[in-house]
């Protein structure tokens, strides 16, 4: 994934140089469109890196939600530039029609102007074409490589990679078009599209790590595979689950069965452990990395627990 990571700072490098020099803002746009994806190599490797890291005393359920705070900062940070593009194609096309307050929406947010110099087209479809290529190449290797290494998330990561390789192909048709046209008009439908991905990104990793950093409990679906594994587990009920979020891969599951009065106590020792090994089958399968398991056992019709002065 480091590789991975150093080839994304490339491209994003790459990007953002020729586009001011060759004036395309479309290739800016795109440009800043991949810090989400660099963002996703970072959010992997941590993950990965954390996850083989002990809870000691002070920090008895690990380390996870490092994580998740720095999710949510490179989050808000890619809804700026989000914005910025909303306002660059808004702004854009209203200054088509000469309206003043237009051009200064655009010197606000440092527009780059499109200059429509030949000179500069090579330059730019060789940028654009190499970015696709090296993005098709970089999702086989992360798609062949989580699956061989057992890594959901670099599979996941494989498959936003390739649908990158199509984002970088329409930025390059609509540099095309720019030249074809002798206008800025698909340049500003480019940029506007470009803008909608990158909001979407930035939501996709606000929203998780604002589940955790909040402490959330697991998605309800999930929530409701625990309750029917406990149920047929052997116990006579289940009386409470709850669960909570600690890390973007990290689960604690808190739980209280009901069983017969006379059970004893080696006999909820062997129920426990066989009940947690479903349970992290269960997990593992829904790419958690992950769980504390804090299980307690009740009779029926148990008397509250009360403490006399």
């Amino acid at each position: 994934m480091a590789v991975v990571g150093v080839v994304y700072a490339v491209k994003i490098l790459c990007k953002i140089v020729v586009g001011m020099i060759a004036g395309s803002e479309m290739l800016l746009a795109d440009g800043f469109h991949n810090f989400g994806d660099l963002a996703d190599v970072v959010v992997i490797i941590t993950a990965m890196t954390l996850a083989r890291r002990r809870p000691n005393s002070r920090f008895p359920l690990g380390y996870m939600n490092i994580e998740s705070l720095g999710s949510l900062v490179i989050g808000i940070m890619l809804g700026v530039l989000s914005l910025r593009m909303f306002l660059v194609a808004g702004a854009g096309t209203v200054a088509l029609f000469h309206v003043a307050w237009a051009g200064k929406i655009l010197s606000f947010v440092h527009h780059t102007e499109s200059t429509l110099d030949p000179s500069r087209m090579p330059l730019l479809i060789a940028i654009t074409l190499g970015s696709t290529a090296v993005s098709i190449v970089m999702s086989k290797f992360e798609i062949r490589a989580g699956k061989r290494l057992g890594s959901q998330l670099m599979v996941d990561d494989g498959k936003e990679t390739k649908s990158d390789a199509w984002v970088e192909g329409l930025t390059f048709l609509g540099i095309m078009a720019n030249f074809l046209t002798h206008s800025v008009a698909p340049e500003l439908i480019v940029v506007a599209f470009l803008g909608y991905k990158l909001f979407v990104t930035s939501r996709e990793v606000i929203v998780p790590a604002l589940d955790t950093l909040l402490l959330r409990r697991i998605d309800d679906a999930h929530e409701e595979g625990i309750w029917e594994i406990a149920r047929k587990s052997g116990v006579l009920n289940v009386a409470s689950v709850r669960t909570m979020r600690v890390g973007r891969h990290m689960a604690v599951i808190n739980m209280k069965l009901l069983v017969p009065p006379e059970t004893t106590t080696k006999e909820q020792q062997e129920h426990k452990y066989e009940l947690c090994r479903q349970l992290i089958r269960y997990l593992r399968g829904l790419d958690y990395l992950d769980a504390t398991y804090e299980i307690r056992y009740g009779y029926p019709d148990e008397p509250p627990f009360t403490m006399d002065p």
